[in-house]
């Protein structure tokens, strides 16, 4: 086994055998040998070692020596001479001298300096030490030259006031001061802990920034120079006319910084700026002018944190986007140029890709994904928002499953000028569950959207229909399965499934279909202005169009979504006319109904205008005939509403027509007292509230009305007749043709003479009767000669109405008079209308005589001569038979 031998073995064995030594002398293999050599190096080390620790202690003794003999001279000369170069008072607590503290240099520690700034009122610096640095041999020779400044746990503030008066500039000029034994020449300042606060009252400016390590390098006695900055800084805020653009950020800086004295001009060579949100490099040129400094910066980055540039934003910005969070990587060049200081005006542009990045809108939890961008961008500061310009080039991006592209141009985000060129195939629910706050209450369904929108808005709040009136607005959409809702307080398009296309402010329908509160339709037309309706609630939306509707349900149409929600009974309906809606549409309807009424194959026009809404050329077939009519609906308030309408009624079911509207508010005549066919024609005058009840008072109605093969069942004037008639016929009574003019005015119907003939009754009537069942009524009855004596053999009944009037024609006419109120009628005999009709008897008597003579007289006249004395007599009868015609 071989020896182990340590490598200094070796050497001494080495230097042996090169002085010419045999292995024997060299003794390669002898540990005897090895041994002593070990212990005679061991000895030298020892030996050294305590010369070095004697020499250190030496040294260590001569610095504290020659720091305790010097200290106060030193520090003396080194404050008088600081203080002789400003013009403010310096205050400081102790004072130590170290040649070992930062060896290899001496420094001069000051504890707790404060410096006044230029007004003496606040304080420019306070610092807890204060380090001055100068070479040992500068105390021996007796030339005190500052090399190097530390300062540690200090606060800098700096302040501009309005007048833009700072207040550093605390420095007399160095040819005023004598500058004997006495030099600052750094070549390195060190910053710890410092907090800098800056403040320009003049241009709203404010910086507050803490700096916790700062060293830089370099020959700062010279007039050129350049100098190693490293810095490690925490901007707490950076803010412009109280606009927030930075806050709570920290930076690494690593640079080289040029620096011309004489010409004040300051030039960052690639610099690296590692933020919290990005890193960055960054060249830039800075020149002081004046008050103010020229910079001149070229900042590019790449794969930047997006999510972290976001929190730089203005505090105007990210309240607008709060619900907003973006993720992903962010590329920029930017070229930076400009003034700050007294003067800030800054303008910045660049270029700009996202890749692959999302937004996510955190309140509805949907997201915009797959976002790929190229674009441009400029800006100035402070006005950030009123000098904004972003250029998207081009925009990729899903929306769930479904896709956006296009470019986008805005410029001004005050008084906002867009260019937008947009293709989108998404739901219609996805994109407003991303973009809640739109002008559209509600949108679901499938849509294709193509839209080209350029306008130069005059303000970005408030907008009215004026914004609007010069949009460029070109495109298309087409909808399958979508729901529309404009305005929370508008009626909802359900179903819809069609094409619109834009053209400015016009959008044309092609067969747009859907359904609008439970109503299907199909839209072919225009529709006028609808951008301005949708975002001022002064502006009008006006639609010109064909309107087909299969199935029109009045009942649906009329209620409101929320008594919709409260009642499905048909009966809660509720007339509201659109607000701001104005609308001529041609229509046809295969089928309308409305509570009891329905209809087939209807059309008209229908414009809606400023609160009327005219119904024109309405043809409408209904019950078993045909309706022509003109109407108008005009809106008082929100609860009453004028009625107008001119009506003509061909081949009309009567039963069916009074049926379904209710016997026009009456219970007297109703559809079950009343049959046949009618042709008539109607002026109508009404006042109505919104839930289609009508104010009586207000009601004014002239009806000119045939009825053909009528028939009278259980009308109550006539059945109140039977106590005294006995006849059951009367309760129902059939007729060929009854012809008459109605009058309807202040909750009273008149009704004129009113023939009714049969083979059982012959019946005028004529009277009023009020919506209350007062009458007034006037009753003419002719009966034949078996129903009169029937009539005549009832005692009570000849007591109570008199004589019975005969004609002598074999006609018998009982007047009677009806008063009180269809419940309790009251009946006597109508001694005015009795004795007018005998007077008409007579009259009519008396002129059959006179025409009898007239015939017996030219008889006469051709007979001979023989017969003159008969004639003479025949006149002198003719005489004795007047007829009094008060009789």
């Amino acid at each position: 086994m071989y020896k182990k031998y340590s490598t200094l073995h070796y050497y001494v064995c080495f230097a042996k055998c090169f002085n010419g030594a045999t292995m024997e002398e060299v003794g390669i293999y002898s540990s005897e040998a090895t041994t002593k050599k070990k212990r005679s190096i061991s000895k030298k080390i020892r030996k050294i070692s305590l010369m070095l620790i004697l020499i250190l202690m030496l040294i260590l003794v001569a610095f504290t020596t020659i720091a305790f003999i010097f200290e106060d001279k030193i520090a003396d000369i080194f404050l008088t001479k600081i203080y002789q170069y400003t013009t403010v008072d310096i205050n400081h607590k102790e004072v130590s001298l170290s040649l070992i503290r930062k060896f290899p240099s001496a420094s001069l520690q000051v504890n707790s300096l404060s410096v006044d700034d230029l007004g003496k009122k606040n304080k420019l610096l306070e610092a807890q030490k204060v380090y001055l640095q100068f070479s040992i041999i500068d105390i021996i020779k007796g030339n005190y030259v500052i090399r190097k400044i530390d300062i540690d746990n200090a606060q800098l503030s700096l302040r501009v006031d309005k007048q833009g008066h700072n207040n550093w500039n605390i420095f007399i000029n160095e040819d005023t001061v004598s500058n004997e034994n006495f030099k600052i020449a750094l070549n390195s300042i060190s910053l710890s802990k410092v907090k800098v606060t800056y403040e320009d009252k003049s241009s709203d400016v404010l910086v507050d920034a803490f700096v916790a390590g700062l060293s830089a390098k370099g020959n700062f006695d010279k007039q050129i120079f350049t100098t190693k900055l490293n810095a490690k800084l925490d901007i707490n805020k950076i803010s412009v006319k109280d606009e927030t653009y930075f806050q709570n950020h920290h930076l690494n800086l690593s640079t080289l910084l040029q620096i011309d004295t004489e010409s004040e001009t300051y030039q960052v060579e690639d610099a690296v700026l590692d933020f919290d949100f990005l890193s960055c490099k960054l060249s830039a040129k800075l020149q002081t002018q004046e008050e103010n400094f020229l910079i001149d910066a070229v900042f590019n980055t790449k794969n930047s944190n997006i999510e972290h540039i976001t929190n730089i934003l203005p505090d105007t910005v990210k309240a607008q986007t709060a619900n907003f969070k973006p993720k992903g990587k962010m590329n920029c060049n930017l070229t930076i140029s400009g003034i700050i200081g007294k003067q800030n005006s800054l303008s910045i542009s660049g270029d700009y890709q996202f890749r692959n990045c999302k937004i996510d809108n955190i309140q509805t939890n949907i997201s915009l994904s797959d976002i790929n961008i190229d674009g441009s961008l400029s800006t100035e500061f402070p006005r950030f928002l009123s000098n904004t310009t972003i250029d998207i080039k081009h925009l990729s991006a899903n929306l769930n499953s479904g896709h956006i592209n296009g470019a986008c141009y805005i410029k001004n985000f005050t008084a906002p000028e867009i260019d937008l060129d947009i293709k989108a195939d998404i739901d219609l629910e996805d994109w407003q569950k991303f973009i809640p706050q739109t002008y559209i209450y509600q949108a679901k369904g499938d849509a294709e959207i193509a839209v080209v929108f350029k306008h130069r808005f005059a303000k970005m709040k408030n907008l009215t229909a004026s914004d609007f009136n010069q949009s460029t607005i070109q495109g298309y959409a087409v909808f399958s399965g979508v729901n529309l809702q404009l305005k929370e307080n508008d009626f909802a398009l359900e179903q819809l499934s069609g094409e619109l296309q834009f053209n400015n402010q016009v959008i044309k329908a092609n067969r747009l279909s859907g359904t609008m509160k439970e109503n299907d339709f199909e839209l072919n037309g225009r529709i006028e202005n609808i951008f301005p309706y949708l975002i001022d609630d002064n502006s009008d939306l006006h639609i010109i169009a064909y309107l087909t509707i299969n199935h029109f349900d009045l009942d649906e149409f009329l209620k409101t979504s929320s008594q919709q929600q409260k009642s499905k009974t048909r009966n809660a309906v509720n007339l509201v006319f659109p607000k701001n809606i104005y609308f001529d549409l041609a229509f046809k309807a295969n089928k309308i109904t409305y509570r009891k009424f329905d209809a087939k194959e209807t059309s008209g026009r229908a414009i809606l205008s400023k609160n009327t809404l005219t119904l024109s050329g309405f043809n409408i077939n209904t019950f078993d005939g045909n309706v022509d009519a003109d109407c108008k609906l005009t809106q008082e308030n929100d609860s009453n509403f004028n009625i107008n309408c001119n009506a003509k009624l061909h081949n009309i079911n009567i039963e069916r027509l009074f049926y379904a509207f209710n016997n026009f508010g009456q219970d007297q005549l109703t559809n079950k007292n009343i049959k046949g066919k009618t042709n008539c024609a109607i002026q109508l005058q009404a006042k109505m509230k919104n839930d289609l009840t009508l104010n009586q008072n207000s009601l004014k109605s002239t009806i000119d009305i045939a009825i053909d093969g009528g028939q009278l069942l259980n009308f109550k004037p006539l059945e109140s007749l039977s106590g005294f008639v006995e006849l059951k016929e009367l309760n129902n009574i059939k007729f060929e043709t009854l012809s008459t003019q109605i009058e309807i005015k202040n909750r009273q119907v008149t009704i004129p003479a009113i023939d009714i003939n049969n083979n059982v009754l012959s019946l005028t009537l004529y009277g009023k009767q009020t919506f209350d069942n007062d009458i007034d009524y006037h009753i003419q009855l002719s009966l034949n000669e078996l129903l009169s004596k029937k009539f005549m053999s009832n005692k009570k009944n000849k007591e109570d109405f008199g004589d019975i009037v005969d004609d002598n024609t074999g006609k018998s006419n009982i007047y009677i008079w009806a008063t009180g109120n269809l419940d309790n009628p009251k009946f006597r005999l109508d001694m005015k209308s009795a004795n007018k009709g005998i007077k008409q008897q007579f009259s009519s008597q008396k002129e059959e005589i006179r025409q009898q003579l007239k015939v017996n007289s030219s008889v006469n006249s051709q007979t001979n001569s023989s017969t003159n004395q008969q004639l003479n007599d025949s006149k002198t009868k003719q005489s004795d038979l007047e007829i009094d015609e008060n009789w």
